[in-house]
């Protein structure tokens, strides 16, 4: 290889090709940059890290990988410690990844909404407060997590948005045990004006008991509710203040087996 083809080799690589860049992180509200589309920039938390308020905060951002370490054996070891969210998510930020990490905090965990956030993943993350709270997000994809608070998970459309749902929602293989929280305010897992979802293989379970709805299903259609498991000691299994199962409200064409 000549001079000239190396230069021009060179060019191609570092100009042509597009490539992730890799960061880490050892304090909350870092900065971060967007990566590019199918290559985001991944940034590893190296510590346990703590904040006052929200440890992550990502608006208008896209291509964000944000991830704790596991040791030799594939447990978590990287704690979040935050009085507020541990991230939220608002704008139209769009495919972002949060994954590896044990989260504790006074907030609703992971929160994202507000506008259009569109492709969120939520993968491997196991919260010991909050949970996931989504509002007006497409796309969302919650799995293999664990969920110990009050409010697992919610996901939401806006009021106004009976005909207009957001769509694509996918909660596949996590375990949601409520440890905390009284009354039906407290739902375990509550999922309203979404259309076209998939919730799957998850394990869902009144720990306490609390006397809540341990899946309240509002105002949504073409859900897909497979291979679940539901674990409650209050009410019966459809009807009643504190039934394993609540469909309300123009529910329509969803499915259970």
């Amino acid at each position: 290889m000549n001079f000239k083809t190396k230069i021009i080799f060179i060019f191609i690589f570092l100009f042509l090709i597009p490539y992730a860049f890799a960061g880490t992180i050892s304090s909350c509200n870092p900065t971060l940059v967007s990566g590019t589309p199918g290559n985001p920039n991944v940034y590893t938390i190296t510590t346990n890290i703590q904040s006052s308020g929200d440890c992550f905060t990502i608006t208008n951002l896209h291509d964000i990988v944000i991830q704790g370490q596991v040791d030799g054996n594939n447990n978590l070891i990287t704690h979040v410690t935050a009085a507020g969210n541990a991230l939220s998510i608002s704008g139209t930020a769009n495919h972002i990844t949060f994954k590896n990490v044990i989260v504790d905090d006074g907030g609703f965990g992971v929160s994202y909404g507000l506008n259009t956030p569109a492709y969120v993943t939520i993968d491997r993350v196991k919260f010991l407060n909050g949970g996931a709270w989504v509002y007006g997000s497409e796309y969302v994809s919650i799995t293999n997590s664990e969920f110990y608070g009050a409010n697992s998970v919610y996901i939401y459309g806006s009021e106004s948005q009976v005909n207009n749902h957001v769509r694509d929602i996918v909660i596949r293989n996590n375990k949601l045990l409520l440890s905390g929280g009284a009354a039906d305010t407290y739902d375990i897992f509550r999922l309203k004006d979404v259309q076209t979802s998939i919730i799957d293989g998850n394990y869902i379970e009144d720990a306490n008991p609390n006397q809540v709805l341990a899946v309240k299903i509002f105002q949504t259609k073409l859900t897909n509710f497979t291979n679940n498991i539901i674990k409650t000691k209050t009410g019966s299994f459809t009807g009643g203040s504190y039934a394993a199962i609540r469909l309300r409200s123009s529910t329509s064409d969803n499915y259970f087996y």
